[in-house]
């Protein structure tokens, strides 16, 4: 009926909400100005597995992903736990998978420090 129509048309627009403000978070978190910010949170919205296909597991997966990665690198475990069970729980294995490897990668990538140069060589004194 009539609710339930509405009630789908309220959570598509929720989803596309988190997905929008989770990826302006994380775009700030990397340094983006608050217009960038702004702008990559609409563009994020916009492909299909978010906006087309309504609450449905691959737009739920797809809108907690910027989250995902913004409780990593904020090193808050507790929301990341919630936000991977979460993702579990949204009932998409592959796009869970993919979720899992951006995680993997930015972990990688994150965590990696430049290696220290080598201290210079001492030079052997010379007997003259």
């Amino acid at each position: 009926g009539a609710t339930y129509a509405a009630r789908q048309v309220i959570l598509e627009a929720l989803t596309n909400v988190v997905a929008a403000v989770g990826m302006a978070r994380l775009a700030r978190r990397a340094g983006g100005t608050p217009a960038a910010s702004t702008l990559a949170g609409l563009l994020y919205m916009a492909p299909p597995a978010v906006q087309q296909l309504g609450v449905s597991p691959i737009a739920c997966v797809t809108a907690l992903l910027p989250w995902l990665l913004w409780a990593f690198l904020e090193a808050r475990p507790v929301a990341l736990a919630a936000l991977v069970a979460l993702s579990i729980l949204a009932g998409h294995a592959q796009y869970l998978s993919f979720a899992m490897m951006a995680l993997v990668a930015v972990a990688v990538t994150a965590r990696r420090r430049p290696r220290p140069p080598h201290p210079p060589r001492r030079r052997r004194a010379s007997s003259a």
